[in-house]
C-alpha cells in the first residue's frame, strides 16, 4: 500500500496512506487555496462541531388517559466527552377526546425531566402544553407541539432521551399522531412524532 510520510524535525511525522481497499473511483482531497486551515479529526473537533446525530421517528398512533407522564418515543445517544452538549429537537401532534380538555408534553433525559417550566403549586411542569379546540362541528383538531433545547448531560455513558405526554384530566384520553376521530376519510390526517439529538463539541 503506497504512502507518503511528512516528517517533523523532531523525527516523527504524519503518514498519508492509500485506502486499505480499492475505491470505486479515484478520490480527491482538496486543500484550501485562499486561507490556511487545519484538518479536523473525530478526536479533535472544534467547539460547535456536530459530532454525531441520532433520531427516532414514530409513525404510529399513541394514546393515554393517565395523569402521569408516559413515554411516546425515545432516542439513545452516547456522548464522546463530558463537556459536550446535546441539542434536542422534538415534534409531536396531539389531540384530546373532547374539545376544551388539555394535555402536556415533556422532554426527559433518562428519569430526569428537562426543559420544563418552573414548579408552581399544582401547575403542571411541561415542555409544551395545549388545550384542545374543535373545528366548529365537534371535531377535535390535531395540535402540533415542538421545541428545542441544549442539554448538558455531563457524561460519556449511554443516555436515553424521552418524549412523554399525559392527560390533564382523569379518564380523558389524549392522542398523538392522530385526531380523536381518526375515521377512514381523506380529510383525516396522521402525523409523525420525532425526536432528534445532535452532540455538539464544547
Amino acid at each position: 500500500m503506497a504512502s507518503i510520510k511528512l516528517k517533523h524535525s523532531g523525527g516523527n511525522g504524519v503518514i498519508i496512506a492509500a485506502p486499505s481497499s480499492n475505491p470505486a473511483s479515484d478520490r480527491t482531497i482538496t486543500l484550501p487555496s485562499t486561507a490556511d486551515g487545519t484538518m479536523l479529526t473525530t478526536t479533535n473537533p472544534k467547539a460547535g462541531n456536530i459530532i454525531q446525530v441520532q433520531q427516532t421517528v414514530g409513525t404510529g398512533t399513541y394514546s393515554t388517559n393517565s395523569q402521569t407522564y408516559s413515554d411516546v418515543i425515545t432516542c439513545a445517544i452516547t456522548p464522546s466527552s463530558t463537556s459536550n452538549k446535546i441539542i434536542c429537537i422534538y415534534k409531536i401532534g396531539c389531540s384530546t377526546s373532547n374539545g376544551g380538555y388539555s394535555g402536556a408534553v415533556r422532554l426527559a433525559r433518562d428519569s430526569t425531566a428537562i426543559y420544563v417550566g418552573a414548579a408552581a403549586s399544582n401547575r403542571i411542569q411541561a415542555s409544551s402544553h395545549f388545550v384542545a379546540d374543535s373545528d366548529g362541528i365537534g371535531n377535535v383538531k390535531i395540535f402540533d407541539q415542538s421545541g428545542s433545547f441544549l442539554d448538558s448531560p455531563s457524561t460519556t455513558s449511554a443516555i436515553t432521551y424521552k418524549l412523554q405526554f399525559r392527560s390533564d384530566y382523569s379518564g380523558t384520553y389524549i392522542y398523538a399522531g392522530q385526531s380523536v376521530e381518526d375515521s377512514d376519510n381523506t380529510y383525516r390526517g396522521r402525523v409523525p412524532t420525532s425526536l432528534l439529538l445532535m452532540e455538539v463539541a464544547a
